[in-house]
């Protein structure tokens, strides 16, 4: 019998992409509609400094002016639910609820789980369908975004 070799396909948390990993167009790149829920929240919110929320303005802009860079799927999230329910490792989050998607996904392809959050990336490690990768910033030369400078308007 003829073992069936799937693509890889880096699956990417919200954390990796504000972090500044650079997308490769080479590479097959997964991002859920999560992480844009996310990012919308992070964008509004009066809980989060103006340098986080400029990250994720600047992270949206860069992801739909490079939309060949990326894909995203309707993921059925009743199957997701129910999938989370069957793991008494997870809480009904966010995070969870990527992990439960990048799992399923894994049916169709090797699924690569990119964060730069220890804790998820321990979480994401623990399935075996899994492969997690620990985002550090100094392993790519691509910043994103550089920051932003904040300009005090006066009468003068």
């Amino acid at each position: 019998m003829k073992k069936t070799v799937k693509q890889k396909i880096n699956f990417f948390d919200t954390s990796a992409l504000l972090g500044g990993y650079a997308l490769d167009k080479d590479e097959l790149n997964y991002i859920s509609n999560i992480v844009f829920q996310e990012l919308e929240h992070i964008k509004i919110s009066y809980e989060k400094d103006e340098k986080i929320k400029y990250k994720a303005r600047s992270l949206v802009r860069y992801l739909m002016s490079n939309r060949d860079l990326w894909r995203t799927e309707d993921t059925n999230w009743r199957r997701v639910e129910k999938l989370l329910a069957k793991t008494p490792t997870l809480e009904d989050r966010h995070d969870s609820r990527l992990i439960c998607e990048a799992r399923m996904l894994s049916g169709r392809y090797d699924v690569q789980f990119v964060t730069a959050d220890a804790s998820q990336y321990l979480l994401a490690n623990g399935f075996k369908e899994l492969n997690a990768l620990y985002y550090n910033e100094t392993r790519h030369k691509e910043r994103l975004w550089k920051g932003f400078k904040h300009i005090d308007l006066t009468d003068e």
